[in-house]
């Protein structure tokens, strides 16, 4: 052969090596996605329950918002029945005084 057309020569046992090297290297990889994918879906599924999660608590914020305002309005009336009956007793005494 000539320099001029002289090239790489690679033989056979070297081609089925590297071709042997790559398939157990895609292979690797395959798995390695495999396992992403299914960390993926994990996530998924996790980001939907926290969502959901976020949700409850906001109702339940929103029904104990609702719980505390009528217990409010609860203590305004029992102070403003007894305010009214104790001035009620007052001013029955102050009659059978007189």
């Amino acid at each position: 052969m000539d320099k001029e057309n002289a090239g790489i020569y690679i033989s056979g046992k070297e081609m089925y090596e590297s071709i042997q090297a790559i398939g157990s290297t895609s292979q690797q990889i395959l798995t390695r996605i495999s396992v992403m994918e299914a960390k993926l879906e994990d996530f998924g599924q996790t980001e939907e329950r926290s969502r959901v999660a976020i949700k409850k608590s906001e109702e339940a914020y929103d029904i104990a918002s609702k719980i505390e305002s009528q217990q409010v309005w609860l203590w305004r009336i029992v102070t403003g029945s007894l305010v009214t009956g104790a001035i009620t007793i007052l001013l029955s005494f102050i009659r059978k005084s007189i």
